[in-house]
């Protein structure tokens, strides 16, 4: 033990801050390179899946019934817009603007929400009439969609039924 020096073997006070502030040094700078690496990720899901950016969960309201609070179900909020698309297609769109026009803000809000509408910033009732007639209007014209082709297996039956057709000489 003899060839072990005591200056060798522990560090002095000098040096062991200077390690430790290049150890806190390092560890700082990983912190700022993950939290860079989350907030991009952040912007990507948000880009990608519509996703508001505030996580944080909302402050508690008061739980009486105010301009904030639906008067509707999510369900009644459906069932609103099953009339509002049949209307639609028995009155055209222009009909439906008076039955959004006697809805609440918060009751637009919740009809939007379940029909996957979603906004930049802060709704106003004409985006969220917009907003609302746009999935009407997707409604109204997917279920008008027909198929103007006969399907594959229609189509190899005729070929069958026809003599002399695929047929060797």
């Amino acid at each position: 033990m003899s060839s072990m020096s005591s200056e060798n073997f522990f560090r002095t006070r000098e040096e062991e801050l200077a390690r430790l502030n290049t150890e806190l040094g390092d560890v700082k700078e990983l912190m700022r390179d993950i939290s860079s690496r989350v907030s991009q990720i952040e912007r990507h899901v948000k880009r990608a899946f519509a996703v508001p950016e505030s996580t944080k969960p909302a402050l508690a309201k008061p739980k009486g019934v105010g301009p904030d609070r639906p008067s509707i179900s999510p369900e009644q909020a459906l069932e609103f817009f099953r009339e509002l698309t049949d209307l639609s297609r028995e009155n055209g769109s222009a009909a439906i603007e008076e039955r959004l026009e006697g809805m609440s803000i918060a009751d637009l809000k919740l009809m939007a929400h379940e029909l996957g509408v979603s906004f930049s910033s802060k709704p106003t009732r004409r985006s969220l009439h917009a907003g609302i007639r746009g999935r009407v209007s997707e409604s109204v014209m997917l279920s008008r969609n027909r198929n103007v082709t006969a399907p594959a297996a229609d189509q190899s039956n005729v070929r069958e039924s026809q003599p002399g057709k695929d047929q060797p000489d």
